[in-house]
């Protein structure tokens, strides 16, 4: 059975400049060819459209792919916020044990900067389960929990 929409096709409409056109062509290409679509997910990940990147940022997640690591590697290094939760979750189900030290470099003193992304971060850390994961992702915990009560968003996400 041939499909209505070629992968070409869906990802000619990606480059749309009508949003609902590119999230229509995004949401096709992955239920339609979720195989093939690596190398162009990954040309999104840092798309202007929050909901193209964050689609392809879960696509990374739910379909691992190691020819990947080093750019989701190097995005997660400039991404902050849910992005950079996201971008550790896919590098932790990848078991990519680089994303420790990057984890170490980026939130050493920026975790109270980026509280959300920390956390994020954590689980991700948490997910590779080498055995140094339990001890950074509860140092870092306890960092953020020493936070002012002002930062209601990270203590919410610390008490989920």
């Amino acid at each position: 059975m041939e499909l209505l929409w070629k992968f070409e096709s869906l990802v000619a409409l990606l480059e749309n400049e009508t949003p609902l056109v590119r999230e229509w062509a995004m949401e096709r290409l992955v239920a339609l060819y979720p195989e093939r679509l690596g190398p162009v997910a990954i040309r999104h990940i840092e798309d202007p459209l929050e909901s193209i990147s964050t689609a392809m940022l879960i696509y990374f997640s739910e379909h691992p792919q190691p020819e990947y690591a080093d750019e989701l590697l190097k995005a997660y290094s400039a991404g902050c916020r849910l992005r950079a939760g996201m971008l550790a979750k896919a590098l932790s189900r990848l078991k990519d044990p680089r994303l420790i030290e990057a984890f170490q470099n980026k939130y050493a003193a920026a975790a109270l900067e980026d509280p959300v992304g920390c956390v994020g971060s954590v689980a991700g850390i948490a997910g590779l389960q080498a055995p140094q994961s339990a001890a950074i992702a509860k140092e870092a915990l306890l960092r953020l929990a020493q936070t002012k009560e002002s930062d209601r968003e990270a203590r919410d996400l610390l008490t989920v």
